[in-house]
């Protein structure tokens, strides 16, 4: 067997257990080690994987919590000057918190779905070449068993939605029947998502976002200036005005960070999970109409692909490319290019 890396992935779920998945002719070859006894076996063949889910996730309240720990251990080194040793022995373990969430941050999960949607396997790995050549080299041998038309019809350029924030592009690529979702973030951080075209349903909305870390503390700086201000108009004295400019400062500190942070999201009904595009500021109307608009095409397309009732696998596929072409999203030749595809293939099926 060959031990090309782009051709095995190895991953350890548990102490004792050795998990190989391998790219062999059959298939996808899943074995189980535990103590380095073979425990199971199974073969996936690539023509029963549809398409895949790629995640990564920022522990972002562990990041908040760290990030506190690390900001008093910097205080208190500096204020009470603790013993170099204790300090030392704080550091180390500051260090390995942070260098397990870096680890936790990078780490990708990838799932393998069939084409009725349900998970056959899952990877685990970090981002890197040997991860990235595998998966790779799977999504080539799943490509070439697919039905020859499955891929003239994926070929065909049938639109895309892109939105760039800072530092990120997120993309909704349109695949005759499945909607996909790409993001790539800083750092290299990336995640894939996809959903049957025929999932997708109203309601279309706007997903708000409330930045209530910054919302709560600027109402309660608000509400100490107006205490302490009416306080001072009572006859309080000049000695409230320093803490009533304070709490006012705190609370315009706190309202900026809030409005800056407040942002809304568009997102479609698809099943369990909504397909949802990034948060974006509430100022940035222009990309969330877009989102808008590019979403009710698809519902409208899915609506009107639902209406089509043959049997017959090619009159089939006929109607729906008229319906994409009627609908804009492919041009007349491409539409010419796949019709006489489909056509071609229907002959040499029936010859055959």
């Amino acid at each position: 067997m060959s031990r090309d890396a782009s051709l095995v992935h190895e991953e350890r779920p548990w102490a004792g257990t050795l998990v190989r998945f391998t790219l062999d002719g059959r298939g996808l070859l899943r074995e189980e080690f535990t103590s380095s006894v073979p425990t199971h076996r199974q073969i996936i063949p690539y023509g029963e994987i549809w398409d895949t889910y790629s995640s990564q996730s920022l522990p972002v309240w562990q990041l908040a919590i760290l990030t506190i720990l690390t900001l008093a251990w910097a205080a208190g080194a500096f204020l009470l000057g603790p013993s170099e040793a204790l300090t030392g022995l704080n550091a180390a373990v500051l260090g390995a918190a942070w260098a397990l969430l870096v680890w936790k941050a990078r780490l990708r999960t990838v799932k393998v779905f069939d084409y009725d949607g349900y998970e056959i396997a899952a990877f685990h790995g970090l981002d890197g070449r040997s991860f990235e050549d595998f998966l790779g080299e799977l999504n080539l041998r799943v490509t070439a068993h697919r039905f020859a038309l499955q891929n003239v019809f994926e070929g065909l350029d049938q639109g895309r939605l892109a939105i760039r924030g800072t530092m990120s592009l997120w993309t909704c690529v349109f695949l005759y029947d499945r909607v996909v979702l790409e993001s790539r973030g800083p750092l290299g951080r990336s995640s894939r998502m996809f959903f049957s075209l025929a999932s997708l349903e109203p309601p279309i909305r706007l997903a708000w976002r409330a930045p209530w870390v910054f919302i709560g503390p600027a109402l309660g700086a608000g509400a100490i200036s107006l205490a302490l201000a009416a306080e001072a108009a009572r006859g309080g004295g000049e000695a409230l005005t320093p803490w009533i400019w304070g709490s006012a400062g705190a609370f315009l500190v706190f309202a900026l960070g809030a409005a800056a942070l407040t942002g809304a999201a568009v997102e479609v009904a698809a099943g369990p999970q909504p397909a949802r595009t990034p948060y974006l500021p509430w100022w940035r109307r222009a990309p969330r109409r877009e989102a808008l608009g590019w979403f009710a095409r698809l519902v409208h397309l899915a609506d009107r692909l639902d209406e089509i009732h043959l049997d017959d696998y090619w009159e089939y596929h006929r109607a729906k490319l008229q319906v994409l072409r009627e609908e804009g999203f492919i041009e007349d030749w491409p539409y010419r290019s796949a019709l006489a595809r489909l056509n071609s293939q229907e002959r040499e099926d029936l010859e055959e």
